[in-house]
């Protein structure tokens, strides 16, 4: 509701004075496949090392779960029982809001199998059940996600697994 809620500023007129379709503002966001490949390409071959600075300590602040939801979003209000897909390209555990795997401090291990196995993985149950409500959402609209990941162990991708299991 909130991404509508803010889409819906960017809304303009149409030619005959009324408002115009919301999924004009988000063509801004969302692209058919055949017009985004030249895109992609150029968006992996500029990535370049954050700029923003890690303290010591610390991990960096990835919102993976929010960027998540606000995908599947803008994907159910402009697309849906339209075949769509979200790509999630990530690199690392989620460290703050919905999602979250792990806290931005280092002193907090990453959860391991043993840790999930015994039920000590402090974050692991909430961020399941968030995952888990954005793969059913996936699915009611006809969506699929897609996780392009390294080190697969270390960010939070059991609790993820809704999203590719479901989704396809």
């Amino acid at each position: 509701a909130k991404v509508q809620q803010l889409l819906a500023a960017f809304r303009g007129r149409n030619q005959s004075g009324g408002h115009a379709d919301i999924t004009e503002p988000i063509r801004r966001f969302l692209m058919p496949r055949s017009e985004c490949e030249f895109q992609l390409s150029a968006i992996l071959e500029d990535l370049q090392q954050d700029p923003w600075p890690v303290q010591a300590a610390f991990r960096p602040l990835r919102c993976t779960g929010a960027a998540l939801s606000v995908a599947v979003s803008l994907l159910a209000l402009g697309f849906q029982g339209t075949g769509g897909r979200v790509l999630l390209f990530t690199s690392g555990p989620c460290t703050v809001g919905d999602g979250m795997v792990v806290t931005t401090k280092l002193e907090e291990r990453l959860r391991s199998h043993h840790d999930i196995k015994k039920g000590e993985a402090t974050h692991y149950e909430k961020a399941e059940q968030f995952y888990q409500g954005l793969a059913s959402r996936l699915v009611k609209n006809g969506h699929a996600c897609d996780i392009f990941a390294c080190s697969l162990d270390q960010l939070g991708l059991m609790e993820m697994r809704h999203l590719f299991e479901r989704t396809g």
